[in-house]
């Protein structure tokens, strides 16, 4: 796994595996970034989250796929940016995948609060 800040401010995440066999491959990732920056003081807490999704696919406790499309509820609706200490303890019972309307793409915007940082 590579990230890159690219001359445009954008952040890239370039996955790449390579197999001796078919095998499932998940380009998910769980990287968490301090928005604020190392000793700042603050913890993701302060950041917001802004996801463009309408509906989730639903996992299963293994995270299998259940095979359906789900609305967002109130937990988990980030149509409109959110800190994530508002969400957070309200996410631990519910285990997503976000979707576009258009199938999976990327979808997330994630700041600090302080516009500042």
């Amino acid at each position: 796994m590579i990230y890159t800040v690219s001359p445009k401010n954008e952040f890239i995440v370039d996955v790449e595996a390579t197999a001796d066999q078919p095998t499932p491959f998940s380009l998910t990732h769980h990287s968490y970034f301090n928005l604020a920056g190392e000793g700042s003081g603050e913890s993701i807490e302060s950041h917001e989250l802004e996801i463009f999704a309408d509906d989730y696919a639903p996992t299963d406790a293994n995270m299998g796929l259940l095979g359906r499309r789900q609305a967002v509820t109130a937990a988990n609706d980030f149509r409109k940016p959110r800190k994530l200490s508002e969400a957070i303890p309200k996410l631990f019972a519910i285990t997503a995948i976000s979707i576009s309307p258009g199938g999976m793409r990327l979808s997330n915007r994630i700041s600090p609060v302080n516009p500042s940082c």
